[in-house]
């Protein structure tokens, strides 16, 4: 595994991985307006247009700005709401309101589904 091209590939698909099964999962206890979420990526604090949304204990975060500080290639397809990501060999499906994500084509099952927000 010396390939730095492949390891950057599979930090990527962990960081997507915990992204899911971690993130989404955080404590609602966590969040309030005097205690905010906080997203860190790679140690550094990270502040996004669109923050973190509490829905019925679980946290929903803003997935394009993520994907794109990890140097995805988000795609957007309204008509079908559908976001793509893609870096390296990882492809990532999201759409919304269903709770199944494809990464790689491999369906994962979400808690909640992917929603849209206004800034």
């Amino acid at each position: 595994m010396n390939n730095p091209g492949r390891k950057r590939g599979l930090v990527f698909s962990l960081l997507v991985f915990l992204a899911f099964s971690f993130f989404i999962l955080f404590p609602a206890s966590a969040a309030s307006p005097a205690n905010p979420i906080e997203i860190y990526i790679y140690g550094e604090k990270k502040d996004f247009e669109v923050y973190p949304l509490l829905i019925e204990g679980t946290t929903l975060l803003p997935m394009r700005a993520i994907f794109e500080c990890l140097g995805a290639k988000v795609d957007w397809d309204p008509i079908i709401r559908q976001i793509t990501a893609n870096k390296g060999t990882t492809n990532i499906l999201l759409t919304v309101d269903n709770t199944t994500a494809y990464i790689n084509s491999v369906p994962q099952q979400l808690t909640r589904p992917p929603q849209t927000r206004g800034k």
